[in-house]
């Protein structure tokens, strides 16, 4: 999802390739001369520019990252920083060249955007004692760091669409040493095309001492003996941030709970988009259908009673389930038991010759004492089912031109069973009937309203429930006599505190007789002014304190620390749906020294 980009021009054109113009008359060979020109050129450049602003603010206040495309090794290095201003800035470009000075390497030119300020100027000149130079107004193509910024966005959200959905998304900062580190290996040195930019940074780089994870996944962090008490989990839950390049085979994790980095040797990734799996319901079925169709086809003959009472108990088993079974399964899949037939033969039609699945040729061995039979070849008359509300066979189907045909004679069949009227499955699964009616009963003392509670319940799916009174709820729970008083008196305090008088927490304005809110006490000229102090003390003695008096602090009114206030921009972006406002009351007190 990062590197996907637009897609270039001129491929696969269909348009006429113009002619080759003919190469041009070779020149005359130039004797050799022994004059050798040499023109020196600052090879060691280094390329700046910031981002644009990340749209969510890191947990450590970081906003925006600077790229640095170091030209000798071909290197693209980052540093986050929390706003443009000179401070922040400067500091993130202060620790991209302590990190090229540490390793050895040193700028001789720094090509940066137009736009820098003199600090920015200076610390490059003075601090570090190279040359910079800008590219023109509105050419941003001048600078390397543009296309180096393209190449880590695209690194960098190709990570981010990998990592775990309970991320949190304000850790993204977290991730951005791993994503300079693998980037930098899928890139190729400048000065030693063979080498990664990399191993032209850092050295050649081991996976076994310094394995690497999927950024941003989540972790099961191994707690040590000497952290954890006796019956605690041997494991908390975390989040992958990268390797601990200082130390051997140790991963750098973030806790789930508290949010700290800690460094482990032990860990187990959990990935977020592939399930363990787990054999399926209609796997489980096959399977043993396969057990025992293979146990049927590999076992031998029946032997004894109990093998054939077995078996004679599994045919009807299937045969049940065969009655059960909808119309539109094939019925012959699953033949019925074998039947015998009367002396007397059913006045019926021939049936077609039986196929050899309908057979049975059974020689028990043990029963070899026994006289033998003939084998058995009945045709299977598969039972047919009836519904209450379907149409006998004799009945008379009245014809489409009004007139009634009579049926024709009906042959001489076994009754079938007649099952009850087939309803749909909405009415058989769902509640239909309305609840009774319940009527108030008297407790200790009368109630003449109802007391109604509805049962939450899915509108789109079930029936409207009807409200339980009084009567209902003490039939529920079946309440004694002594529970139902006790109830009774329940409700009516319920009641009671239902039914509060709209005039409390107000307060009374004798000109017009009217109650008065806060906010009207404040539009009102006549108490404005007292109740906007009123209001400020209430702020100021929850705060730290406000205006000027004769209390140990030299307030008006001390403050008791409950609250700090802050800006509204201090608060992160994940946290401000969480903001809510508060209702003022209000009440004249004339008991106390400030009755307002």
């Amino acid at each position: 999802m990062g590197h996907l980009a637009q897609q270039c021009q001129n491929i696969r054109s269909t348009k006429p390739k113009s002619p080759i113009a003919p190469a041009p008359p070779t020149a005359a060979p130039v004797a050799p001369s022994n004059e050798l020109f040499i023109h020196v050129l600052p090879i060691s450049k280094l390329y700046t520019d910031d981002t644009g602003r990340f749209p969510v603010k890191a947990l450590s206040g970081n906003q925006y990252v600077m790229i640095a495309h170091h030209v000798n090794g071909n290197l693209i290095l980052q540093q986050a920083f929390k706003t443009r201003s000179d401070k922040h800035r400067i500091e993130a470009y202060n620790a991209i060249m302590s990190r090229l000075s540490a390793k050895g390497l040193v700028v001789d030119l720094q090509i940066l955007d137009n736009e820098a300020s003199s600090a920015y100027k200076h610390a490059i000149t003075d601090t570090w004692q190279c040359k910079f130079q800008l590219v023109p107004p509105d050419m941003h193509r001048r600078n390397w760091a543009e296309r180096a910024i393209r190449t880590f966005k695209d690194h960098f959200l190709a990570i981010l669409a990998g990592v775990d959905p309970t991320f949190p998304p304000y850790l993204w900062d977290l991730l951005l040493p791993q994503a300079e580190l693998t980037l930098n290996l899928l890139r190729q040195s400048t000065l030693n095309p063979r080498i990664s930019a990399g191993e032209f940074f850092q050295g050649p780089f081991d996976f076994n001492k310094t394995p690497l994870g999927p950024v941003g996944w989540r972790v099961l962090i191994h707690a040590k003996p000497a952290t954890r008490r006796s019956w605690d989990y041997r494991a908390k839950d975390g989040f992958y941030i990268g390797p601990a390049l200082d130390s051997y085979r140790c991963f750098k994790l973030v806790k789930s709970d508290t949010k700290s980095q800690v460094i482990s040797d032990t860990v187990e990734f959990r990935h977020a988009y592939r399930s363990i799996p787990s054999p399926s319901p209609e796997d489980k079925i096959i399977h043993g259908l396969h057990a025992i169709a293979g146990a049927l086809k590999d076992s031998p003959l029946p032997a004894t009673i109990t093998q054939l009472e077995a078996i004679t108990n599994l045919r009807d088993l299937f045969e049940s389930w065969r009655l059960l079974a909808p119309p539109t399964i094939n019925q012959a899949h699953f033949p019925g038991r074998l039947r015998v037939p009367s002396q007397d033969p059913p006045r019926v039609a021939t049936p077609l010759p039986p196929s050899p699945a309908h057979t049975m040729h059974w020689t028990p061995t043990s029963l070899s004492q026994s006289p033998q039979h003939p084998p058995l070849t009945v045709p299977v008359v598969p039972r047919r089912l009836i519904f209450a509300d379907s149409p006998s066979p004799g009945a008379v189907v009245p014809s489409p031109t009004g007139t009634s045909q009579p049926d024709s004679p009906a042959p001489r069949v076994a009754i079938q069973p007649v099952l009850p009227p087939r309803q749909p499955i909405a009415h058989r699964t769902r509640s239909r009937a309305p609840a009774p009616s319940l009527a108030l009963v008297a407790g200790a003392r009368p109630f003449q309203e109802l007391v109604t509670y509805n049962i939450p319940t899915a509108k789109a799916t079930r029936c409207l429930p009807a409200p339980l009174g009084f009567a209902g709820l003490c039939e529920a729970f079946t309440l004694s006599p002594t529970d139902i008083n006790q109830f009774a008196n329940l409700c009516s305090s319920l009641e009671n505190i239902d039914c509060w008088d709209t005039s409390a927490l107000s307060v009374l304005d004798p000109a017009t007789g009217d109650f008065l809110e806060h906010r009207q006490l404040r539009r009102d000229p006549r108490y404005k002014s007292v109740w906007d102090t009123s209001y400020a003390n209430e702020l100021g003695r929850l705060c730290q304190g406000i205006g000027s008096g004769t209390t140990p602090t030299k307030q008006r009114v001390a403050g008791t620390n409950t609250f700090f206030l802050i800006d509204y921009k201090d608060i992160p972006l994940h946290k401000r749906k969480e903001i809510c406002h508060t209702m003022v009351v209000c009440e004249v007190r004339p008991e106390k020294d400030d009755p307002d």
